[in-house]
C-alpha cells in the first residue's frame, strides 16, 4: 500500500516518508494534525517521536525553508552551490545544472541565462566552458545567496503575470500586489522549442 495515500487533500504534502502539515491558524493546525494522525492510524502507520515536530513557525523541508512569510532556499544547500567547483566533462556539467535547476523557481529567466550550460549537456557538442558561462553561474550563485523569498499565493487577491520573450527562451513572473508592494510568487522559464514561439509572444 502506498505511503502517499495518507495524504489528506488541502492540508498536507507527502514526499517518500516525510510529511509536512500547513494551516492558517494554531486552532486549524491542531485540527489538521488530528485528521492526519487518524489517517496514519487507519493505515497502521507510526511516526518517530524523535523526528516529529509540532506547531513550528519555521521548518526545513526537502531543501527549502518554509514559514508564514513564504518559502526560500535552505542556506545549507545554497552554501554547497556557492562553493561549487565545475568539473570538466559531461557529468560535471550535469551536476551543476541539477543543483541550479533544483532552485529554478527562485531564478528569473534562468533558461536564457543558463542556455549555454544546457547546450553542453548534449553528448554531440564541443565541450567548452567560456567566461560568459562562468559569469552566468556566478549570477545564479549570488542570486540564491540573497535568500530570495517567494510568497504563498493569496487566492483572494489578483494575480499579475509578467512575461519576457528573449532570443532563446521565455520567462515569466507570477506576483500579487498588496500594501507592501509586489509579492513574488514564482519565476518560470524555458527554452524556445520552435522559432515561431518567439513571434507568438
Amino acid at each position: 500500500m502506498s505511503f502517499s495515500r495518507v495524504w489528506t487533500r488541502g492540508l498536507s504534502r507527502v514526499y517518500m516518508d516525510d510529511i509536512i502539515v500547513f494551516s492558517r491558524s494554531k486552532q486549524e493546525h491542531g485540527e489538521h494534525l488530528v485528521q492526519l494522525l487518524r489517517r496514519l492510524k487507519e493505515f497502521g502507520l507510526k511516526v518517530s517521536r524523535e523526528k516529529t515536530m509540532f506547531f513550528q513557525p519555521l521548518v526545513k523541508f526537502l531543501g527549502y525553508v518554509v514559514s508564514e512569510l513564504g518559502i526560500h532556499p535552505d542556506l545549507g544547500k545554497v552554501e554547497a552551490i556557492k562553493n561549487l567547483q565545475v568539473r570538466v566533462g559531461l557529468k560535471g556539467v550535469r551536476s551543476v545544472m541539477g543543483l541550479i535547476n533544483f532552485y529554478r523557481r527562485f531564478l528569473p529567466c534562468l533558461a536564457d541565462r543558463m542556455e549555454r550550460w544546457n547546450h553542453l549537456t548534449k553528448k554531440v557538442v564541443k565541450f567548452e566552458i567560456t567566461n560568459d558561462m562562468l559569469k552566468s553561474l556566478d549570477w545564479a550563485k549570488e542570486h540564491l545567496c540573497r535568500e530570495p523569498l517567494l510568497r504563498f499565493p493569496d487566492l483572494t487577491k489578483q494575480f499579475v503575470v509578467t512575461t519576457d520573450a528573449r532570443q532563446v527562451a521565455l520567462g515569466a513572473l507570477l506576483s500579487q500586489l498588496d500594501h507592501l508592494g509586489d509579492r513574488l510568487v514564482a519565476f518560470a522559464s524555458r527554452k524556445h522549442v520552435r522559432r515561431v514561439e518567439i513571434q507568438c509572444h
